[in-house]
């Protein structure tokens, strides 16, 4: 059934892990991934040991969310789900698609290393990672450092692998099978994105402004599909209302404005609408 599928395309295990892992590094797209791998390291993990002063992306509402512990292993799932989403395109609709798939991680390299320039001009951290603590936390800030928080790449890349998805089993014979496993992966995304609040690896306004770049990006993770996420961020009761009113209004807000500044005219590129609006934060670390 569809709905079991899904559960096998994406679970935040280790074995899930293993089996996808597997299943990529041993596939002609091997190099592909390797590739993509790479650019994270040089665009992102080694850019947060960048020497300029850091504003603090913080939100007011940012301190109204609590840090879940129970949450580290959805967090961590963002380095699984789009090599998760590969795994089930390839099983799914065959070897054919192999050259798409290449092609889609080598326009999300290009995403990340538009994002660099905004790194390499201004850093970001987020002061409300003090509210996360424990082993499994610090565990997590050694590898993820508390630097280059906006735009948020993990956004972008979750966002990106989902609307590859889609696109493919909108384009099925038979999509009325897949689209629980569709449904299944947007459930998977709102889970890692609102992780990525509960384990204070992130403000409301770095995940909306990767969104934003993901749009410019990819036309088809439009306005729509980031106003659904808006939407249901939040939507289990775990959080009071007028918290979750707060978090989708930040979200929307942010993400609307970046847009706007881009569609403008004022701006050569999405980079520079980044880079100014780090400029406009409010607090720099000494």
């Amino acid at each position: 059934m569809p709905a079991e599928r899904s559960e096998i395309i994406y679970q935040p295990t280790f074995g899930c892990f293993v089996r996808t892992a597997w299943s990529i590094l041993t596939s002609p797209l091997a190099g592909s991934s390797l590739r993509f791998v790479g650019v994270f390291f040089r665009t992102y993990l080694l850019r947060q040991y960048g020497v300029l002063r850091p504003m603090d992306a913080a939100l007011s509402v940012d301190r109204a969310i609590p840090f879940r512990k129970q949450d580290l292993a959805t967090y961590w799932g963002i380095f699984l789900y789009p090599f998760a989403v590969v795994r089930f395109l390839r099983r799914t609709f065959g070897i054919g698609t192999d050259a798409e798939i290449r092609a889609e991680f080598e326009r999300t390299s290009r995403i990340y290393k538009g994002a660099s320039r905004v790194f390499d001009e201004t850093q970001t951290t987020f002061l409300c990672r003090r509210q996360a603590t424990g082993a499994g936390a610090a565990l997590l800030h050694l590898f993820d450092r508390n630097r280059n928080c906006y735009p948020s790449l993990h956004a972008a890349v979750i966002g990106k692998a989902y609307t590859v998805a889609a696109r493919f089993i909108a384009r099925s014979d038979d999509t009325a099978r897949y689209e629980p496993v569709r449904e299944e992966l947007f459930r998977n995304l709102v889970r890692i994105m609102e992780s990525c609040y509960t384990v204070k690896q992130h403000s409301i306004r770095d995940l909306a402004a990767g969104f934003a770049l993901l749009t410019v990006h990819e036309p088809d993770f439009s306005e729509a599909v980031a106003e659904r996420v808006f939407d249901v961020l939040f939507a289990d009761g775990s959080l009071p209302e007028e918290t979750v009113r707060e978090v989708r209004l930040a979200a929307r807000a942010e993400y609307v404005d970046i847009l706007a500044r881009w569609r403008s005219g004022r701006y050569p590129d999405i980079a520079a609408v980044l880079i100014g609006k780090v400029g406009e934060m409010k607090t720099r670390l000494p």
